[in-house]
């Protein structure tokens, strides 16, 4: 009842005209949501008229949240497994368009409640605007017609019933698809069909609500502010249009601009010798003045508010494009004759499935890295493609930064309270070294890896197609390489999670604008190369120490237990060793090559990053606060400390199980003198080949850098701490 009262005082000012309000262009979706736990009750709070309907608008949060993170945590799961066991990137696209919708309708859900009071305020504020213009221009309509409101409703009906009815059909059609719970066979014998579709769809129909809201809410609400500017521009055009207040217009200024000369120039005028001025066209013009600017701050508001809602639609707009674009091109493929027949129903194992959870990861990014020659598929293509155009926004980005980074520098400034100590010489170099140092190494890597690291990663693939062709390993050892590539994918994961996190974070504590938030964080996204060149080489780095362990432990197997046929074969035994070991040492040599330059451009930066993060540390801890501030550069500090030992250990792993191949040879003694020999020799060549990184040269990458990066760090902390201090007295 309140609702339709407030909407008469708007609808009927002045009689006969009309005019529809934002309330009612969006009650629809009020009433469709109101105890959905969607849009919970922004314009009319269901709290404060009885405690059965807030009773049924917890119950509804309820429901709903816990359906959408339920399926969210599946999907999430079977994206993760279909990752595992795709043969590539256009098998887990089903699992990618049912996993994103849920999410971005999660994000929507819990963004919703959690600005609840924020969007009160704005449509209340809203109201009483609309209310102002209406009475201030009683002849003029803002909205007259529900033609738009309605197309745009009955569309989103007609797409939401054929969506329900297309992917009802696709649920009951394909039971045993992986990105529905039938597709586990215990569920689908314990539980009827119609059930799981019937969960399926509520989540796919709250996926459909949230998500347009993303849509409709800030595309209405804009609308109505275009229209009210349009209100406020008729009647200005109304009152000009006269004669007469345009003639007592002119007056007016003119008489102001003498006044205003008069007080620059300081000449004595008298106010009585300037013409009457036109109080009722000054007062009119003041009126519509005040409400437009009433208008651009609640646009203000809604960009704040709606701004993260045209991101999480944008986001999955164009994700879903470029997924159905590569689907396309991929069906098309046959046709156009650039791809091979797909792989057997019987799945091989070898190092094309060990590696494949992280090279499909690895091409989602844009790095094309293959194991098969042959293979020039139109997913190649398309992956070469999309890493290049991200190459080249990384290095727009990045030239952007750079150049508005005293804009950013400034924005804390004002808006954070302890940086007022930090604003020294040595904080803004030290501030500025690390923004140029984000910048150049992301760029850098990525350069890397697409010039570099995908040229040189055929002669790694051959090495490893070698040891395949020589049944070098058994499936058992297989499973284990495998399972140091799925650890990395967890990695990647978490680290985007991660990044993500520090990206956002950035604007609740330096308070940026949506706009700069924005950009920031996109910029900020490019880390994520950083992360991925290092679990790539940690990974393909510890499986060749695995191979070296394997070996080892068939030495040790042979010295504790020797066979007596092994042994009267050792001479077979001993040049299979010989042929293992020097295929080990290939590979590990293919990795130096390979990743070289990419652990020069991933350990020199990791020194800065360091130094940057514990200066920025040492002086908000010298101040005793701790904030957000302070754990966000913890955290960075800990996952830079974390990775450099990991790509520091690798090659000490791989030379120190060398090493020790050499002492379990060293217990092998024969009488006959030629086995003694062969043993002997096979030591002296495993002791002059023992293998090492570098980085493309420059120095040797194993443990002894931990020591230097700590002796660096002190010793740059020291002469920075001296600066800052040395400049505050």
């Amino acid at each position: 009842m309140l609702f339709r009262k407030r909407n008469e005082r708007i609808r009927k000012i002045g009689g006969s005209t009309v005019n529809i309000s934002l309330e009612e262009t969006l009650r629809p979706l009020w009433k469709s949501t109101l105890y959905c736990g969607v849009l919970l009750d922004w314009c009319l709070p269901a709290s404060s008229n009885s405690r059965f309907c807030r009773v049924l608008r917890y119950i509804g949060i309820t429901i709903s949240s816990s359906l959408l993170l339920a399926m969210l945590l599946f999907e999430s799961t079977q994206l993760l497994l279909g990752i595992e066991t795709a043969a590539n990137i256009h098998a887990i696209i089903p699992n990618l368009l049912w996993s994103v919708p849920m999410l971005i309708a999660f994000a929507v859900q819990l963004y919703s409640l959690r600005h609840r009071n924020e969007f009160l305020s704005f449509f209340k504020k809203w109201r009483q605007l609309e209310m102002d213009i209406v009475h201030l221009n009683p002849h003029h309509v803002m909205c007259s017609s529900r033609r738009m409101h309605f197309m745009m409703y009955v569309t989103y009906v007609l797409m939401t019933m054929a969506s329900l009815i297309s992917l009802g059909l696709d649920i009951f059609n394909r039971p045993e698809a992986t990105y529905l719970m039938s597709t586990y066979q215990t569920i689908r014998e314990n539980v009827p069909l119609l059930l799981i579709g019937t969960i399926h769809l509520l989540s796919i129909l709250l996926i459909w609500i949230l998500t347009s809201l993303a849509d409709f809410v800030p595309a209405f609400t804009y609308y109505h502010a275009s229209l009210a500017v349009g209100c406020l521009e008729n009647e200005a055009r109304t009152l000009f249009s006269k004669r007469k207040y345009a003639d007592d217009f002119q007056y007016s200024i003119s008489s102001r601009l003498s006044l205003l000369a008069a007080k620059l120039e300081s000449l004595p005028v008298k106010q009585s010798n300037l013409k009457p001025v036109a109080t009722e066209l000054e007062e009119s013009i003041r009126l519509i003045w005040t409400r437009f600017e009433a208008i651009d701050e609640m646009v203000s508001r809604a960009n704040s508010l709606f701004g993260t809602f045209m991101i999480y639609g944008q986001s999955g707009a164009i994700f879903f494009t470029t997924a159905l674009v590569y689907s396309v091109l991929y069906n098309l493929s046959d046709a156009l004759k650039l791809r091979s027949a797909g792989p057997s129903s019987d799945e091989t194992i070898n190092f094309e499935w060990c590696c494949r959870p992280l090279l499909i990861a690895m091409n989602l990014f844009g790095i094309p890295l293959r194991m098969h020659e042959a293979d020039e598929s139109i997913s190649i293509w398309i992956s070469n493609v999309f890493g290049w155009i991200l190459y080249f926004m990384n290095v727009a980005a990045g030239l952007i930064m750079i150049c508005i980074e005293s804009e950013f520098e400034n924005v804390a400034s004002v808006n954070g309270e302890m940086i007022v100590n930090k604003r020294t010489t040595a904080w803004q170099w030290n501030s500025g070294i690390s923004t140029y140092n984000a910048v150049g190494s992301t760029i850098a890597i990525q350069t890397v890896l697409l010039a570099i690291t995908a040229v040189r990663w055929k002669e790694l693939a051959r090495v490893l197609h070698r040891m395949e062709r020589i049944n070098q390993f058994s499936p058992k050892e297989f499973s284990r390489f495998r399972t140091i590539f799925r650890l990395g994918l967890l990695v990647i994961i978490f680290m985007c999670v991660a990044v993500c996190f520090l990206s956002v974070s950035a604007y609740f504590d330096t308070g940026f604008l949506l706009w700069q938030m924005i950009f920031y964080s996109f910029q900020r996204f490019f880390i994520v190369f950083i992360c991925l060149a290092v679990v790539l080489f940690i990974c393909f780095g510890w499986m060749a120490s695995t191979m070296m362990q394997l070996l080892g432990k068939e030495m040790t197997h042979f010295v504790s237990d020797p066979d007596g046929n092994a042994r009267s074969q050792f001479d077979v035994l001993i040049s299979k060793w010989n042929r293992h070991y020097f295929t080990i040492i290939d590979l590990v040599h293919q990795i130096n090559r390979c990743f070289g330059c990419l652990l020069l451009v991933m350990v020199a930066p990791a020194f800065v990053r360091v130094i940057n993060t514990s200066f920025h540390l040492m002086i908000d801890m010298k101040d005793g606060r701790w904030t957000i501030d302070v754990t966000v550069q913890l955290i960075v500090l800990f996952f830079n400390f974390v990775g450099f030992t990991f790509m520091a250990n690798i090659p000490h792993r791989i030379r120190q199980e060398a090493v020790d191949l050499t002492k379990k040879l060293r217990k092998l003694h024969f009488e006959d003198y030629a086995l003694q020999n062969q043993v002997n020799v096979l030591m002296m060549e495993i002791s002059n080949s023992l293998p090492k990184i570098t980085a493309a040269g420059f120095f040797d990458v194993n443990l002894q850098l931990i020591p230097t990066l700590i002796g660096t760090t002190l010793t740059y902390l020291i002469i920075l701490f001296q600066f800052q201090t040395s400049e505050k007295r």
